[in-house]
């Protein structure tokens, strides 16, 4: 990943999609620049590579990771264009393979998790108690509930995605490839599925698509829990007595992920699920 590549002008790239946090602009005939919007976000993308590199070497679904390159002064990387449409879009315009496509989601993040994070990845724990101390829309009665359920939680040295949703794997013709690798961590397993599990239930939409793949997404969104879960327990080990706690600190800390749209959400669940006596 050392490896340097001459970064053309902003004007001279031709982008092909974009996202929350980066853009992405085609790269010769067969790679991408995924080009992070924030000029700061160096850091972000050396442990993307990071993290991508890991679970190539180990025979991962994801994309051949390239050089990072910079463009402008924003930071991004270089890696494989795997053609084809995302989980989320495919479940819109045809929904009746909702059931295999949940099934897909839970056997690829499984693999995913038999991969030792790489000793420069941040700890998960130590990134959650950050974003739940220091993120304000938080409501903060729930604060001090959250780190009490935090505190007893394992480290974990597995490779974690992060984000880890059907909008971010594509179903290329050489089968399912993870995405977005921005927020790569290093920590338990089942936070990874946890997190997964909230996002599955409560996540808003991204910007952008289509009202048919919303209302799809509402219709079956129960179907598609239960078919990932049970696919993901198929293949690796779940501490259950963690799942919820996990779920109750995630759900905190995406406060800090700034989507408004999911706020009310987060709160009911942290009422049902984080009550102080809990």
């Amino acid at each position: 990943m050392d490896e340097e590549a001459e970064a053309p002008r902003l004007s001279e790239l031709r982008k092909i999609g974009e996202g929350r946090e980066a853009e992405i602009f085609a790269w010769g005939e067969d790679s991408i620049l995924r080009l992070m919007r924030d000029p700061g976000a160096a850091v972000w993308a050396d442990l993307q590579a990071a993290a991508m590199t890991a679970a190539w070497e180990a025979g991962c679904p994801v994309p051949a990771p390239g050089p990072r390159v910079d463009v402008e002064g924003r930071p991004g990387l270089v890696m494989e264009r795997a053609d084809g449409p995302d989980m989320l879009t495919t479940i819109g315009r045809q929904p009746w393979r909702i059931v295999g496509l949940a099934g897909t989601l839970g056997a690829a993040h499984a693999a995913l998790h038999e991969v030792a994070g790489p000793p420069s990845l941040r700890p998960l724990r130590e990134l959650l108690r950050e974003r739940i101390e220091m993120e304000s829309a938080l409501p903060a009665r729930f604060r001090p509930i959250a780190l009490r359920q935090l505190d007893p939680l394992p480290d974990g040295d597995r490779l974690l995605h992060g984000d880890y949703h059907p909008g971010n794997v594509l179903l290329a013709s050489r089968g399912p490839v993870v995405i977005d690798w921005t927020n790569a961590t290093r920590g338990a397993s089942t936070a990874d599925f946890a997190r997964t599990s909230l996002t599955l239930r409560l996540g808003e939409s991204p910007p952008g698509v289509s009202p048919v793949i919303r209302y799809g997404d509402r219709l079956g969104r129960g179907f598609f829990v239960a078919g990932y879960e049970r696919s993901y327990r198929r293949r690796a080990a779940v501490d259950e007595p963690a799942v919820v706690p996990w779920m109750v600190v995630h759900a905190a800390a995406r406060f800090a992920e700034s989507i408004e749209g999911e706020y009310a959400a987060l709160t009911r669940f942290l009422e049902r699920h984080a009550a102080p006596d809990g």
